[in-house]
C-alpha cells in the first residue's frame, strides 16, 4: 500500500512540474508577443508623429529619451528648490 502511494505521489508530482512547465513557457511567450508588439507600435508612432526630418527612428527614441531624462532633471530639481524655501 506504502508503495503505491509514493506512485501515486511521485506521478502527481511529476504532472504538476509538466503542467508548471508548460505554463511559464506559455507565459513567455505571450510577454514576447506583448512586448514585441508594443515595441512596433512605438516605432510606428515615433516614426510617423515624432521623428525630426533625415532622423531615423532608432535617433529619434534615443533623442526623445534624453529629452524626458532633462525634464525630469529639471522637475526633481525645482522640487528640491521649492523645498529649501
Amino acid at each position: 500500500m506504502n508503495n503505491l502511494n509514493d506512485k501515486i505521489a511521485n506521478t502527481v508530482s511529476s504532472t504538476n512540474k509538466n503542467i508548471a512547465d508548460k505554463l511559464m513557457s506559455t507565459n513567455d511567450k505571450i510577454a514576447d508577443t506583448v512586448i514585441s508588439n508594443h515595441n512596433k507600435i512605438a516605432d510606428k508612432f515615433v516614426d510617423t508623429f515624432l521623428k525630426k526630418e533625415n532622423e531615423s527612428t532608432e535617433d529619434a527614441h534615443k533623442r526623445l529619451k534624453e529629452e524626458n531624462m532633462k525634464r525630469k532633471k529639471v522637475q526633481s530639481e525645482k522640487k528640491i528648490t521649492h523645498k529649501s524655501k
